[in-house]
């Protein structure tokens, strides 16, 4: 029975018979051990055609299957992420969405205990609450209250489309007592303050960076 090889050139594979054969020992044209089909009959019969053997023809073609598995489920991973991300980036934006309110005029919104960015680590802590009222005026927003000892005024220029806001030409009365330290601060932070958010009865302020600064809270 003739010994049968698998060889390529250029992009054929040509099998033939009585050729070089790898799986043997020998070499069936020159009868030489290993000849790796370089010997003087191989290229002379076939013009210096390599023999490659059929073991690692299988091998390379199992190889070329395995990676292309492994691709296919990296890129079904990056969709499964993608797919988690653009669900998480929409459930953001809706969530944002429900923030754009307009800002309750003629009501009082008390400070809510400990939220003003920076006053939890001042020792004396105001006898009185803060609190912020928003008017109207000759189309001009007003807001006025309690910062804690004197009682404070100014403008504030809102915008809800992207919730807004801007507080400026700020006065104050100029009393003194207790809690001075986190007035002042009270009042620095209204000058840092870039956005709102309304959240049922609470009443956010973020500054530029969406960080929250304080949060009040509707006055029962």
């Amino acid at each position: 029975m003739k010994k049968m090889s698998v060889l390529i050139l250029g992009a054929m594979v040509l099998t033939i018979a009585n050729g070089c054969c790898l799986l043997q020992s020998n070499c069936v044209a020159c009868g030489k051990e290993n000849c790796a089909c370089d010997c003087e009959p191989c290229r002379m019969q076939l013009d210096y055609v390599k023999c490659f053997d059929a073991d690692k023809l299988l091998n390379d073609a199992d190889e070329k299957t395995a990676t292309s598995e492994a691709d296919a489920q990296e890129v079904k991973k990056a969709e499964v992420n993608q797919t988690v991300q653009q669900a998480v980036n929409a459930t953001k934006a809706e969530s944002q969405k429900v923030h754009v309110k307009a800002i309750p005029s003629y009501v009082e919104f008390v400070l809510v205990a400990n939220s003003l960015r920076g006053a939890a680590d001042i020792k004396e802590q105001p006898e009185k609450t803060i609190t912020m009222i928003f008017t109207e005026k000759d189309g001009q927003v007003i807001v006025a209250g309690c910062s804690g000892v004197n009682r404070y005024f100014g403008n504030a220029a809102i915008t809800k489309e992207s919730n807004e806001v801007k507080f400026d030409k700020m006065g104050s009365t100029m009393m003194m007592g207790p809690g001075m330290e986190v007035e002042k601060l009270f009042l620095q932070t209204l000058e840092k303050v870039a956005k709102y958010s309304v959240v049922d009865d609470k009443l956010s302020f973020m500054n530029a960076n969406g960080e929250i600064l304080a949060v009040f809270q509707l006055k029962k």
